[in-house]
C-alpha cells in the first residue's frame, strides 16, 4: 500500500490524512481537539522533524478540517518550538549548498530573519524545506524566464549538441551550477511594502523585490543573482506548501 495519497495532483501523507479522518469522526463534536492536535503533531514529526510532504499534509488538514481554537493555538505553539536557532539555520544552509554542490555561491540570509519569518501566522513550511524547494526550482525550471534558459543562451548550449534530451538538460544544469559557483548571490526577501518596492525601482538599477509583488507574509521569497546574467530571479515558495514553487526572472 502506498504511503501517499494524491489529491489534485499533489502528494500527501496517507497516514496523517487517515488519522485526521479517524480523529474527526471519533468522540466529540467532530472538530480537532487539543488532544487530537497532539496526536497529529506526534505522528507528523516522528521525533525527527517534518518532511516537505508532512508539512504540506498538515497545512491541508488545517484548511480542510474543523479545529477548536484551543487546538489551533496549541499546534501553532508546537510549530514555534520547531523554529531553528540562528546557528541551526546557518548549518541548514551550509548542508544544502553542499548537497547541491553550490559551495561557491554567496548566501545572504540572516539567522534572525529566518527565525522571524518562521513565526509568521499560518506559516507551515519550514525554512529548510523552503530553501531546498527554491534551489531545486532555480536549477530545474525550464521556461523562458528561468535561470536555465538564460544559461543556455550565455553558454550557447543547444539540443543538437547532445544525443538525447536528458543529456541536454543535465549539461545545462551543470553549466548553471558552475556559473552560480563563480559568485552568485542568494538572499531571503524581508517584509516589504509596495511603496518600498516603487522607491527602490525608481532610485536603483538592480531589482530588490519580486517583480510581481508577491507578499512575504504568504510566501518564502528568495532572490538569485548570477554572474554575467542581467536578470534577477525569484523563487516564490508558498508558506503552506500547497502551491507549486514559482520561478521567474526580470531586469
Amino acid at each position: 500500500m502506498s504511503h501517499y495519497k494524491t489529491i489534485d495532483g499533489k502528494k500527501y501523507e496517507a497516514e496523517l490524512l487517515d488519522l485526521a479522518d479517524s480523529l474527526s469522526k471519533g468522540s466529540g463534536d467532530g472538530r480537532i481537539s487539543v488532544e487530537d492536535a497532539q496526536k497529529l503533531f506526534e505522528s507528523a514529526s516522528d521525533g525527527k522533524g517534518f518532511t516537505l510532504i508532512e508539512q504540506r499534509t498538515i497545512a491541508y488538514i488545517k484548511e480542510k478540517y474543523s479545529w477548536t481554537q484551543a487546538a489551533l493555538h496549541w499546534f501553532a505553539d508546537a510549530l514555534k518550538a520547531e523554529i531553528p536557532s540562528e546557528d541551526e539555520a546557518l548549518e541548514m544552509i551550509g548542508q544544502l549548498l553542499s548537497r547541491y554542490e553550490l559551495e561557491g555561491m554567496k548566501v545572504r540570509i540572516k539567522g534572525d530573519e529566518v527565525r522571524e519569518q518562521s513565526s509568521f501566522a499560518g506559516s507551515i513550511l519550514q525554512f529548510d524545506s523552503a530553501l531546498e524547494s527554491a534551489i531545486h526550482a532555480f536549477l530545474t525550471e525550464e521556461h523562458s524566464s528561468s535561470p536555465k534558459s538564460e544559461i543556455k543562451l550565455l553558454t550557447n548550449i543547444r539540443p543538437f549538441q547532445f544525443e538525447d534530451e536528458a543529456s541536454y538538460l543535465e549539461a545545462s544544469q551543470q553549466a548553471l551550477i558552475a556559473k552560480m559557483n563563480e559568485g552568485a548571490s542568494l538572499s531571503l526577501i524581508e517584509v516589504y511594502t509596495q511603496e518600498m518596492k516603487r522607491e527602490k525601482e525608481r532610485t536603483e538599477e538592480v531589482l530588490h523585490y519580486p517583480e510581481n509583488g508577491e507578499a512575504v507574509e504568504q510566501n518564502w521569497i528568495f532572490k538569485l543573482r548570477v554572474p554575467d546574467i542581467k536578470s534577477t530571479f525569484w523563487a516564490i515558495i508558498d508558506r503552506k506548501g500547497q502551491n507549486t514553487p514559482i520561478v521567474y526572472g526580470a531586469f
